[in-house]
């Protein structure tokens, strides 16, 4: 796979993956190929993170509670926010 050339859609895949299930290798090289306002802004709109991941990222960057978006769960009874 030619990395230089990707897609902004393939770069928030492999952001998004690597914010979730990243070790320190890809972790590594996520923070070395990618801006940290590419990063940010997966951390930002990207709701298939785990709460727990979200949580940490949002402290590494230095990131208010309000900046990122939570998961929604369907309910009978509405939406449930997972804050």
């Amino acid at each position: 796979m030619d990395f230089k050339n990707l897609s902004e859609k393939d770069s928030y895949f492999i952001i998004n993956r690597l914010l979730e299930h990243g070790d320190e290798t890809g972790v590594k090289y996520m923070l070395k190929t990618f801006s940290s306002e590419e990063i940010i802004q997966v951390l930002k709109t990207s709701r298939n993170l785990s709460f727990r991941s979200k949580n940490f990222w949002k402290l590494f960057f230095k990131l208010n509670d309000k900046a990122c978006t939570h998961k929604q769960y369907p309910t009978p009874y509405g939406t449930y926010y997972q804050s």
